[in-house]
């Protein structure tokens, strides 16, 4: 059996970028929960709300490093592993981020954090407040222009090609690029959602466990839910529009549409068969892919015949996405549910609490899932008509390069158990205590 070694090569860098990509969308919201919670001690003075902010600053804490340890992998992959990749990114890399702002601002994350973690005992509640949002402030600020260099390499924008090495000549175009602004909208709503459904499945938890009342911080975080669930919905399909207008050899993939034709069906479950360009299996709805992206039953969907050679692999794109959008609509189902028995009855029977508790990482799920499609989406280019992945890395040895994953993926596996084992903590003690 032969392995390929570029295809190891890519699971390792793909597997410290999606930890870093997801802890770090973890983080931005866990920290403007943290600041909400810090908010709320401030007005009502309620010790539960203190603890409450402590215990979830922590992870916030937690979740800001391990995002910046899983980014400095990644980065060492890029230059040791992907010569090509770091000689066609890393001119928009110095346009876009800079050298030094992404670090500057998360030294800055730290100060704060440190200063909302270790303040309550010693400083006035105000000022932990202050920190607290300063801290997610500088969370989310040092995300922004990694969004935009992501995008970047989705959608190229304000360069030129000379010698066949990347020059940016127009930087802010660079940056506003045209996937920019619906990922960065994407990202921070996923953000809110992930760390809503986080609160609420472990406090919900502790209210199975503890036969609690329903408290404080679970209506907090049940709201939240409910009211950012449909608005990542809403900003998904906005999303999927402009990757129609710009990489429409991934909606084919996504929808598994094989020849491009109008009354394309919405395909809900298949086995795709690239080498027969058909569907097994397929349960569809007529007309549903033209209707969604077109807004009429005719409208011509994209095929993945028209990029033969140029479109990413059909299976997995078709079925991360799936995975990703049926978890989007049972965290709204779920937390409209919750809502509902809360705003009707004040309290949550115990099955709709033990949906949520099995729901608090639905979440990281679904970011995972939802970046493994954009990522794979985006092949055969590691830069889209830039740069193709073949292109972007060196050579290494079969052996190599399993050595290389072996340890990568030991690397990721631990930042995962240490932030997991921090959560369970918290779900069973208490650090994560819920407001009377």
């Amino acid at each position: 059996m032969t392995v390929d070694p570029l295809l190891l090569a890519r699971i390792g860098l793909g597997a410290t970028l999606s930890a870093a990509v997801v802890f770090a969308t973890v983080a931005i919201g866990l920290g403007w929960m943290a600041a909400a919670l810090a908010l709320r001690h401030g007005a009502e003075g309620d010790a539960g709300w203190r603890r409450a902010h402590a215990g979830w600053t922590r992870l916030f804490a937690l979740s800001f490093a391990l995002a910046a340890l899983a980014a400095a992998g990644t980065l060492l992959q890029v230059e040791t592993g992907w010569p090509g990749l770091a000689k066609a990114a890393g001119p928009a890399a110095a346009a876009i981020a800079g050298r030094e702002l992404p670090a500057l601002l998360f030294l800055a994350g730290i100060v704060f954090t440190g200063a909302a973690m270790f303040g309550p005992s010693r400083l006035p509640q105000a000022a932990v407040t202050t920190a607290t949002v300063l801290a997610a402030t500088m969370a989310t600020a040092a995300a922004v222009p990694l969004v935009a260099l992501v995008a970047w390499m989705q959608t190229p924008a304000g360069f030129e090609l000379a010698g066949g090495a990347v020059r940016v000549t127009n930087p802010l175009a660079a940056f506003m690029n045209p996937s920019f602004p619906h990922r960065l909208v994407h990202l921070l709503i996923a953000s809110g959602l992930s760390a809503a459904f986080l609160m609420a499945g472990v406090t919900a938890l502790r209210q199975l466990r503890g036969g609690r009342e329903t408290g404080g911080t679970l209506r907090l975080a049940v709201a939240a839910a409910a009211l950012l669930a449909p608005a990542q919905i809403a900003s998904g399909y906005l999303h999927g529009q402009n990757t129609l207008l710009y990489q429409p050899a991934k909606i084919a993939a996504i929808a598994a549409h094989w020849t491009s034709s109008g009354h394309a069906p919405l395909v809900l479950v298949a086995w795709p068969d690239e080498a027969a360009l058909a569907n097994r299996l397929e349960v569809s709805i007529p007309d549903g892919a033209s209707l969604i992206l077109r807004h009429r039953a005719d409208g011509t969907v994209p095929g993945v015949d028209n990029y033969r050679g140029e479109h990413p692999p059909v299976a997995p794109v078709f079925f991360s996405f799936r995975i990703m959008a049926a978890l989007g609509l049972l965290m709204l189902v779920a937390a409209w549910t919750a809502a509902g028995f809360l705003w009707r009855r004040g309290s949550l029977p115990r099955p709709v609490a033990a949906l949520l508790s099995a729901m608090a990482l639905s979440g990281p799920v679904a970011v995972f899932f939802g970046w493994a499609t954009a990522q794979v989406g985006r092949q055969p280019w590691a830069v889209a008509e830039v740069l193709r992945t073949a292109d972007a890395a060196a050579a290494p040895s079969a052996a190599w390069a399993a050595l290389s994953l072996a340890g990568w993926l030991a690397f990721t596996c631990a930042l995962a158990a240490l932030w997991l084992a921090v959560l369970w903590r918290m779900a069973t003690r208490d650090e994560a205590a819920d407001v009377s």
